[in-house]
């Protein structure tokens, strides 16, 4: 039975990281299921209001999660294969376990990050849509390993997607204004 005795025995700095650690895992992953809900409500209402309208898609998340798949599985894993003989197992297994809850959460976040639905009159990111008429700049920015584009729109709101999303946007962002110019002329 659990005694007073057992309670001294008791490492209580592991019982607090653990339940430190849970609470963050809880947590990390209710903000990424909202964050895939988010994306998919708003793709789901623009699809539902704009279905005359030439909607085109673009992905570019596939080859991020195939990778945050396979650390999520080499995670699940070492969980359940280090052996209890590993000097401080335990502490190794809550490691992985950490590492694959922010798997999750980072797969969760590529597929939003990547993914942009562009119609005639504006496009869908993240959770937002946002009218191609509110789009005050884009700014390529390049970092050490990739290219990101900064959309800033209106009311200071601003969206940083990958290089390619941005590419796809920007040709799309043309062909709007350049379909806009020869409608004003007629």
């Amino acid at each position: 039975m659990f005694g007073i005795d057992s309670l001294k025995e008791v490492d209580w700095f592991y019982v607090l990281c653990v339940i430190g650690f849970a609470a963050y895992g809880v947590y990390y992953l209710y903000n990424s299921r909202k964050l895939i809900i988010g994306n998919v409500k708003a793709r789901n209402d623009f699809m539902n209001e704009h279905e005359k309208e030439n909607i085109t898609r673009y992905d570019n998340y596939l080859v991020w999660v195939i990778f945050e798949f396979a650390a999520l599985a080499y995670c699940i894993y070492s969980v359940f294969t280090i052996s209890n003989q590993v000097e401080q197992s335990e502490w190794y297994r809550l490691a992985f376990a950490m590492i694959g809850v922010i798997m999750i959460g980072q797969i969760a976040l590529n597929i939003v990050k990547g993914r942009i639905l562009v119609g005639e009159k504006g496009f869908v990111y993240e959770n937002d849509y946002v009218p191609f008429q509110s789009i005050v700049s884009m700014d390529p920015k390049r970092n050490l390993v990739f290219t990101l584009v900064d959309v800033l729109c209106l009311r200071n709101k601003k969206y940083s997607m990958p290089g390619k999303c941005g590419q796809f946007l920007h040709d799309a962002y043309l062909e709007y204004k350049k379909e806009r110019k020869a409608g004003k002329k007629k």
